[in-house]
């Protein structure tokens, strides 16, 4: 009789995209939906798993990388947001008629 042993699959998918969401996460929230996409395939992963009595190691393992993909996402996202927020409200404090006249 073969099993459908389809947790693994999905826990080792949960890692695959928890990975490529560290990645991403660099690049802002991008890499956040990566990893809420990871944390969800391995929550799905736990659940199978549980249901057909196998064993939580490649769920454990995708739902801890995700969580840290999804909040180093986060936190980059909000610098690169105040990074532009920053930037434009340096360029809208410019008074570059004073500084052309100075210039003269």
């Amino acid at each position: 009789m073969k099993t459908k042993k389809t947790w693994k699959t999905l826990g080792i998918l949960s890692i695959v995209f928890a990975g490529i969401g560290i990645i991403l996460s660099l690049f802002g929230s991008i890499g956040m939906y990566t990893g809420i996409l990871a944390l969800l395939l391995g929550l799905g992963s736990l659940f199978m798993a549980s249901k057909q009595e196998g064993k939580y190691t490649l769920a454990i393992i995708g739902i801890v990388i995700a969580g840290c993909a999804t909040f180093n996402g986060y936190r980059a996202a909000q610098a690169w947001s105040k990074a532009a927020t920053e930037f434009e409200n340096s360029i809208n404090n410019l008074d570059l008629e004073n500084e052309i006249k100075n210039l003269q």
